[in-house]
């Protein structure tokens, strides 16, 4: 769902470029399962009750393929709204991490 140019985005935004592979790998995977869930709760906004049905048993069956094409069928913005989505997720981290 997260392709390698956001991850790259997300790595300079926040600047981590220079840490140790296994520290930038912990903070991605975090960061990713925060706009994976994210993103799931906007595409289930945005879709009609059987639509929202569909997913999720595509997402059961596990079925990336088909899934990208339904998406990108209901939901014509999606790479945008993965993208924003992203975007926002860092935006919370980053203050998060300057508060703690």
């Amino acid at each position: 769902m997260i392709d390698n140019q956001i991850k790259k985005n997300i790595i300079s935004k926040l600047g981590i470029e220079k840490l140790p592979q296994d520290k930038i790998g912990k903070i991605m995977k975090k960061l990713e399962e925060n706009i994976q869930r994210k993103v799931v709760l906007e595409i289930l906004d945005l879709l009609k009750k059987e639509d929202q049905e569909e997913i999720i048993n595509l997402i059961e069956i596990n079925d990336d393929k088909r899934i990208s094409s339904f998406l990108s069928e209901k939901i014509p913005v999606i790479d945008s709204l993965i993208k924003a989505t992203a975007e926002a997720v860092v935006r919370e981290f980053k203050i998060s991490i300057s508060k703690g």
